[in-house]
């Protein structure tokens, strides 16, 4: 509780956790005090804990960042106690029914989980170059597993291009 002795609730898309027992981190004194009593949800990928950025808004975030949104949920799902939904707010309407906002949410996190699942068949594949710097030797770049050559691997996710040293 906070230093009236009122219950510390927070909100994270639309879903409201007592955290009362993380008053040290929750209250005023707090580390993450900006989060009380608000939904800040933007704010646990951005680390933006002022005013403009302490909003309901994922507007402009990458898929990826949805599903560590997501993965925060579970965390305050698993360690705090869930109060309710944010009723009448941006992700549940005033008859606590999922907004368009809640439900591309999930969307996002579906397609953001289906693209980290999809990199790890890549990954595996086409396993990562292993490599070494020294100012006397040099550099060197090498598979480590000795079936392929160190190459540039070029990929799409969401739409947006990635790249990394993979063996093939």
């Amino acid at each position: 509780a906070d230093r009236d002795n009122r219950p510390l609730w927070i909100g994270l898309i639309g879903e409201v956790f007592d955290v009362t027992s993380g008053a040290r981190f929750y209250g005023p004194d707090g580390g993450y005090k900006g989060f009380a009593g608000r939904d800040g949800s933007r704010a646990f990928h951005t680390g933006e804990f002022s005013d403009t950025g302490l909003v309901e808004s994922l507007q402009g975030l990458p898929d990826d960042a949805y599903v560590a949104l997501d993965d925060w949920l579970s965390f305050y799902h698993k360690d705090y106690i869930f109060v309710g939904r944010l009723a009448g707010g941006h992700y549940y309407d005033a008859r606590g029914a999922a907004t368009a906002a809640k439900v591309n949410f999930d969307l996002r996190v579906a397609a953001g989980r289906s693209d980290r699942a999809a990199q790890k068949v890549r990954d595996a594949v086409f396993p990562a170059c292993a490599s070494r710097w020294s100012q006397a030797e040099g550099g060197e770049v090498w598979c480590e597993d000795g079936r392929g050559h160190p190459r540039k691997d070029v990929s799409f996710v969401a739409g947006e291009e990635g790249g990394r040293c993979a063996g093939f």
